[in-house]
């Protein structure tokens, strides 16, 4: 499976871990906060991290052995932390997961996570074992259930014994979102943990004396990785609260990196948005953001109106604009691959829209119609050893600078392959340019460079093919969200559909909350999605469906399912409130959807 040269020696996350607990003993290590708002916290320093990970390491060596895998299905807390150090110092190798709440999907990924890795053991906590017992029980073969959290059971930290665990080990296995693929475990060695996390460093200068935290679910490498494995290797505190608190109230975000004094914390494009949307000056009363250094805003396409909006709106409680950056990364390269150092606002350039549609980056002035993409990071930085370049996906041919194409990235931050996938890892990670380099990962993200900085613009997957042009989706999702007051709290999915003579047309789904609103109004938000598509972008949309909230699908880390949402269309599985469909689209569309549909276009 190994695409890189072994690393043969060099420190690991357990050992800098142990390091730290014999130098450090009474620092905070990391620290849980189930509700901001009350600040009631439960902490860990780096002795208690160091003996709970040596009591839960000491039982799983009761019963499995180095390289064996498990599942963790923990809800936030002090007991996912000592659990997953814990396998490390076993050396068994983790995957997080969501714990079963119910839903369908979630349920059917987990039960997948189990069988791709054959996994030998599902951890989870007191709290936590009668909802997994019973989901378990509707698995085959599945695999025991084991409690971490049950003190009197686990034996004395001093029956730990180390495994000896080098760099070149498996650390743990990262499933990817499934946003536009099935979900693939991603092998994760310690020393690209390491190497990583040297990396995330340089670029924004992070180290021992910060405090990092926030929202972000453990089972996304978004919030494992930046918020929670880092912040240990380099031996600073990080706090952690759920990210249901977040989500039912944005401001207790907020309200977290005040109190606990966090100058490091991050989210995706959508929590910033969120925030505001959703967060009231009475609810953001009192709070001081002045101490907040570096958010930044990565994980899904980064809008710069966000960037804006928030540096603006929460301005006058200490938060600075430089505070606020763009980021790339992916799960395949552990983590980060580049995103901007701080101090100064992101840099936003003005494109023009026509030409980036043919692969071409055309800055245009600020009072011209255009497309806005934000500066994600330097190329090159000093230091690493990260190559980054820009290709033709079907040649291979590395393009110049202003040139739209694939990223393809190398260097010790990229990870070993897909777990038990030798075809996806070697078509994926092993990539050569017609010019005779290999050994790349193929990120299947498009950008450009300029200036020196990556500007990314789309998914290859999702871009859309549209009467020859190339358009992203996320544009047109964000175009249509603006269209009404009733759009604006809810997300969108545009995706094509085969339709009329054989074309593909664009078809879009969308939440709204419809508040009331009778047929009238509904048909009256319908046509103003219409017009804002239309008068931005020029396309005359096919079919749009109004959904109530949560009708989009989503990964367990917010990003849109727009391949599911396409087939959800097409089988018939939404529940809409108001549809409009064109004649282009009238036979591709299930009949099911006739008794809402609008008058057609």
């Amino acid at each position: 499976m190994d695409v890189l040269p072994k690393v043969e020696s060099g420190p690991t996350l357990v050992s800098c871990l142990v390091a730290h607990a014999n130098s450090v003993p009474n620092k905070e290590a990391v620290s849980f906060v189930a509700n901001p708002l009350e600040n009631s916290v439960e902490t860990l320093d780096y002795a208690a991290l160091d003996r709970g990970a040596r009591r839960v390491a000491a039982l799983l060596q009761r019963d499995f052995s180095p390289g064996d895998r498990a599942l963790l299905l923990y809800p936030p807390g002090t007991a996912f932390f000592t659990a997953f150090i814990g396998c490390l110092y076993a050396g068994v190798v983790p995957a997080v997961a969501p714990l079963p709440d119910g839903q369908r999907h979630r349920s059917d990924r987990s039960g997948e996570m189990i069988r791709s890795i054959g996994a030998s053991a599902l951890l989870t906590e007191e709290s936590a074992v009668g909802d997994t017992g019973a989901w378990v029980g509707t698995l085959d073969d599945a695999p025991p259930v084991i409690v971490t959290d049950r003190s009197e059971e686990l034996p004395g930290p001093g029956a730990w014994s180390d495994p000896g665990t080098g760099p070149d080990h498996v650390a743990f296995l990262q499933f990817t979102s499934g946003s536009t693929s099935t979900p693939r475990g991603v092998v994760v060695r310690h020393h690209n943990i390491v190497d990583n996390a040297e990396h995330f460093s340089r670029v924004n200068g992070c180290g021992s004396e910060n405090r990092f935290g926030g929202w972000l679910p453990m089972h996304h490498d978004f919030g494992l990785l930046s918020m929670f494995l880092f912040p240990l290797y380099y031996g600073a505190s990080t706090v952690h609260m759920p990210a249901s608190a977040f989500l039912r109230r944005p401001h207790s975000w907020l309200h977290l990196i005040d109190q606990r004094d966090l100058d490091f914390s991050s989210s995706p494009n959508f929590g910033y948005d969120l925030c505001v949307r959703r967060i009231t000056d009475e609810q953001a009363e009192g709070i001081d953001l002045s101490r907040w250094k570096w958010a930044l805003d990565g994980a899904e396409p980064v809008l710069p109106a966000t960037l804006r909006r928030f540096s603006r709106r929460f301005e006058d409680f200490g938060f600075r604009p430089g505070t606020l950056v763009a980021g790339y990364g992916l799960a395949e390269a552990t983590l980060m691959v580049t995103c901007d150092a701080g101090d100064e606002p992101p840099t936003v350039v003005r494109v023009d829209a026509a030409r980036l549609e043919k692969g071409e980056f055309h800055p245009v002035p600020g009072d011209e119609p255009g497309r806005e993409l934000v500066r994600c990071g330097d190329v090159e930085i000093p230091g690493s050893d990260t190559r980054l370049l820009i290709v033709d996906p079907n040649t291979g041919d590395v393009l110049p600078d202003g040139a739209v194409g694939e990223i393809w990235i190398s260097g010790s931050s990229v990870t070993h392959g897909y777990w038990d996938r030798p075809e996806e890892t070697r078509a994926s990670f092993d990539a050569a340019t017609s010019d005779g380099r290999s050994g790349f990962l193929r990120t299947g993200d498009l950008a450009v460079v300029h200036g020196g900085g990556l500007y990314v613009t789309g998914r290859m997957k999702e871009v859309l093919i549209y009467h020859g042009r190339n358009i992203y989706p996320h544009d047109l999702e964000a175009a249509a969200r603006s269209a009404d007051v009733c759009l604006e709290n809810g997300i969108g999915a545009a995706f094509t559909v085969r339709g009329a003579e054989d074309k593909e047309e664009i078809a879009l789904v969308h939440e709204v909350q419809p508040r009331g609103a009778d047929a009238d109004r509904l048909e009256e938000v319908l046509t103003r999605i219409h017009r804002s598509v239309s008068r931005e972008f020029g396309v005359a949309l096919g079919a749009v469906v109004l959904v109530r909230r949560g009708g989009v699908k989503r990964t367990t880390s917010g990003k849109i399912q727009r391949l599911k949402m396409r087939s959800a269309l097409l089988d018939g599985e939404l529940k809409p409130v108001a549809v409009r469909v064109s004649p282009a689209l009238s036979d591709a569309v299930p009949e099911s959807l006739s008794r809402v549909r609008g008058e057609k276009r």
